[in-house]
C-alpha cells in the first residue's frame, strides 16, 4: 500500500531513517534520481499504455491497472535503495538500522 505509506506519518519519515536515504551525498542522489525519472517515463509512456491496451478486455482490468501503478512506486523505491547501496553511500549497517 504505497499510497498509505506516502500519506501517513510512518516510521520511514523519522530522521534516523529518512536521513540515511535522502540526506547524505546529494550529487549521487541526483544521478540516481535522473535514472529513476527515465524508468518512470518508460513506465508512463510505454509500459502502462501497452498494459492497458493488452488488458482492456479482461474482467478486472481496472484492478490490474491500479496494481501496476502501485507496483511501479514500489519498484522505483527499491531501485533507489539498491542504487544508493551499490554506489556505497548506504552501507549494510544502514540498511539493518532502517529495518
Amino acid at each position: 500500500m504505497p499510497c498509505v505509506s506516502r500519506n501517513n506519518k510512518t516510521s520511514l519519515y523519522q530522521s534516523r531513517y529518512y536521513n540515511y536515504i535522502f540526506i547524505e551525498k546529494q550529487s549521487q542522489v541526483a544521478k540516481i534520481c535522473k535514472k529513476l525519472l527515465y524508468i518512470n517515463y518508460y513506465f508512463d509512456k510505454i509500459f502502462k499504455p501497452n498494459f492497458k491496451r493488452d488488458n482492456k478486455d479482461v474482467e478486472d482490468s481496472e484492478t490490474r491497472l491500479r496494481f501496476v501503478s502501485n507496483a511501479r512506486t514500489i519498484c522505483i523505491a527499491f531501485c533507489a535503495l539498491a542504487a544508493r547501496y551499490n554506489q556505497g553511500n548506504i552501507t549494510e549497517q544502514d540498511i539493518k538500522t532502517i529495518y
